[in-house]
């Protein structure tokens, strides 16, 4: 007597696989898919040089005073368009920035990316590369620039960035 494959455990069997591959997935898509993101918030400011607005000058926020590791990673960076206005992304063009305090820098390189964010691996590097900053690198520190940013989940404190092309003379 010849016997007769056992039809019924194959598609058990294939429909048991469908759905451990397919929770598998959900389970890689929910640890590894935005579970490291900060939450943003939109992030505007206004840069000048010399009084006018300008295109090109790339701003970037540099986290101060937290433990996040996370945050402390993250350079928020923009760059402005003709109108000297800007918006600054984090993990994606203009997503905004992560509520905290931040130090400033700002660097005007020609023939640079029209924007970027903070996905390069350093965006202060890949500009540098380019040409020289036209502001002399005076604003490319965060310690030295002297602007600072507060970013809420209500309001953000951020400054007009009043640049120049002149290095100021000592008094006297």
């Amino acid at each position: 007597m010849e016997r007769m494959p056992n039809t019924r455990a194959r598609p058990r069997r294939t429909v048991a696989m469908g759905w451990v591959a397919a929770l598998g997935s959900a389970a890689i898509m929910i640890v590894g898919c935005g579970s490291n993101r900060l939450e943003t918030v939109p992030v505007r400011g206004e840069v000048r040089v010399d009084g006018k607005p300008v295109a090109g000058v790339q701003v970037v926020f540099h986290p101060v005073g937290s433990t996040d590791g996370r945050l402390v990673k993250l350079r928020p960076t923009g760059r402005t368009a003709a109108d000297g206005t800007y918006e600054i992304g984090t993990y994606e063009m203009a997503d905004g920035a992560p509520l905290a305090e931040y130090l400033l820098t700002a660097e005007w390189f020609a023939g640079g990316p029209e924007t970027t964010t903070s996905s390069s691996e350093d965006p202060e590097a890949h500009s540098s590369t380019l040409e020289t900053d036209r502001l002399g690198g005076r604003f490319a520190s965060p310690e030295a620039s002297g602007f600072k940013a507060s970013i809420g989940r209500l309001t953000s404190d951020i400054p007009q960035l009043n640049l120049s092309t002149t290095v100021p003379k000592p008094p006297g």
